[in-house]
């Protein structure tokens, strides 16, 4: 049998190829893939104060914010209401933004990470399915929900 160093390194390099298309090796950009409009859906489906108004029995609604100067490149934005809560006051839950790069859900306007047990679990299953590592949710903590003007 006669193997080469260049055959051996030329079946190193494919093998390196294949594992780093499918996101394999830490920092590969190689697979990535942003979250969709329909998974953001889901992680505010999951905030807390959406869960607190299913646990009453109700449900929310979730639609898309027109608000000018929204970063839409990297953000997927929602307002949440409870269309069948109390007849005094406000419907609105809340205004959240999805980071398509990480899955972190944001209070609009005051940036809060959104936290629970359901949307850690969640977001981690996703940031598998995307081929998101911590470094990529690293790179992209600083990244602002509103475009100055």
């Amino acid at each position: 049998m006669n193997v080469t160093i260049r055959t051996v390194a030329g079946s190193f390099l494919l093998v390196m190829a294949a594992w780093a298309s499918v996101g394999g090796g830490t920092g590969s950009t190689v697979g990535r893939s942003p979250i969709t409009e329909v998974e953001s859906r889901i992680l505010v489906y999951l905030v807390p104060d959406a869960h607190d108004i299913r646990r009453q029995g109700r449900d929310v609604f979730m639609g898309r914010p027109d608000y000018p100067g929204l970063n839409r490149r990297d953000f997927w934005f929602w307002t949440v209401t409870d269309p069948s809560g109390p007849a005094i006051g406000s419907a609105m839950v809340g205004s959240y933004g999805v980071n398509v790069h990480t899955g972190k859900v944001l209070v609009l306007g005051t940036y809060e990470e959104v936290h629970s047990r359901e949307l850690k679990g969640v977001q981690k299953i996703l940031r598998e399915e995307h081929h998101i590592d911590a470094h990529e949710v690293e790179a992209h903590d600083e990244e602002v929900m509103l475009l100055p003007e």
